[in-house]
């Protein structure tokens, strides 16, 4: 994804960081959910000049490397993104767009999230709509009353950065305290809940975790050059099958791509083209358009959609979301399959037979598949003929 911000360049950065006062004592009871490493966190060091430079004014380096804030947390693009826009509507900063997109990509590469940390909730950037459940009643009861329980689960924190978190929400929301923070308890025995919600997250989604310092140290930019079968699902339509050619366009990280696919309900063909660039070698951000007059009223004025996928470790299967944007809602399920040179089974359609029915066309989508396919090549399954 990439951001657009508008104004001309400016070397500073500044946040507001405000201690009210104190929350009061923490619960004994352990929580579920412990971090599997030490818990002494000693955040990570920024090593891009681009962000010294920009930020460094405001968030103080010091001799090792790590900067105020910036190195105690880890968030998703989406994240990162969303804290340099508060910084430039809350606070005045005025940036170049190209500096601005390359502190978001260089900050969700080095301070990001491992793939089974963002398995969980990945749902949040793929703009999925889906039950709006918290990890424990604390937590919901505190933090979603405003925003959804992913816009916590995509962040990662040290126990001080949750604390901060809770603090800048109360000096830009101080309604807050009698709506949810403090809304009941505040004694020894019965702590307010953000008490609570804050000693659950410093232990459930902690700065250091076995998860990102596998994943950092190990990761590398993936290879997804060839192509892809694509098979999913749209809200009305039914379901789609195609291919998805993916070029490398740039340093690793940028792919530029191809979509050919059919709705197997119609048979209404569509053709995109898009460019994407991966975070953190495994977050998929992108957007392509629709080189189909009948198609393009469907994805926007445009013809553009947002494409947020997750690409597996290994490299052999990538799913997620590609929607209009001015809808979330609006969009399809995608899933790709690297094409090798077996045969690959994408679907069928329909999928499935009324028994007794009609007889009725079955068409099988995938890749490599022989050009002359007899009913004895097929097991159906008992009852089908």
């Amino acid at each position: 994804m990439r951001t657009r911000l508008p104004g001309p360049r400016i070397t500073t950065l500044c946040v507001t960081c405000l201690t009210l006062w104190p929350v009061g004592p923490a619960v004994a009871a352990p929580l579920a959910q412990a971090a599997e490493v030490s818990s002494q966190q000693v955040g990570i060091p920024v090593t891009s000049s681009e962000v010294i430079d920009h930020c460094g004014s405001c968030h103080r380096i010091d001799e090792t490397g790590r900067m105020g804030r910036i190195s105690y947390m880890r968030k998703t693009p989406e994240g990162w993104q969303r804290s340099l826009l508060r910084m430039v509507s809350l606070q005045g900063v005025q940036i170049d767009p190209e500096v601005a997109r390359s502190i978001v990509r260089y900050l969700s590469n080095e301070h990001g999230l491992a793939p089974e940390e963002l398995r969980l909730a990945h749902w949040e950037v793929e703009r999925r709509i889906v039950p709006n459940e918290a990890p424990n009643e604390i937590v919901r009861e505190t933090c979603t009353a405003c925003h959804s329980v992913g816009r916590i689960l995509t962040q990662r924190r040290t126990d001080e950065e949750w604390r901060l978190l809770t603090e800048t929400h109360r000096a830009y929301y101080p309604l807050i305290d009698n709506q949810a923070y403090r809304s009941s308890g505040g004694t020894p025995d019965d702590p307010y809940p953000v008490v609570e919600a804050l000693e659950y997250l410093a232990q459930a989604l902690p700065l250091a975790s076995s998860d990102w310092t596998q994943w950092s140290a190990s990761s590398r930019p993936p290879r997804l050059e060839g192509t892809w079968a694509l098979s999913g699902w749209e809200v009305g339509r039914g379901p789609v099958y195609g291919t998805l050619e993916i070029q490398s366009a740039g340093d690793g990280a940028e792919f530029a791509t191809r979509a050919a696919y059919a709705y197997a309900r119609d048979g209404a063909t569509v053709a995109r083209e898009g460019e994407v660039l991966v975070y953190t070698n495994f977050q998929w951000r992108g957007s392509s358009r629709s080189a189909s007059d009948s198609d393009t009223a469907r994805s926007g004025a445009d013809g553009q959609l947002r494409e947020v996928m997750f690409i597996e470790p290994g490299w052999r299967e990538v799913h997620g979301r590609w929607y209009t944007g001015a809808y979330d809602e609006l969009g399809l399920e995608v899933r790709l399959d690297r094409v090798g040179s077996d045969p690959l089974l994408s679907g069928t359609y329909p999928e499935a037979l009324r028994t007794g029915g009609e007889p009725v066309d079955l068409l099988v989508y995938g890749a490599n598949l022989p050009s002359d396919v007899g009913a004895a090549d097929l097991d159906l399954g008992p009852g089908v003929q």
